[in-house]
């Protein structure tokens, strides 16, 4: 369960992370 858990928060959050950048980068 861990070793599943792990890395799909890790790609959850670098796809939050490049939807925020991208946001970021459309607001300026």
């Amino acid at each position: 369960m861990t070793r599943a858990t792990l890395p799909e928060r890790l790609e959850t959050e670098r796809l939050v992370l490049r939807v925020r950048t991208v946001a970021d980068v459309v607001d300026l």
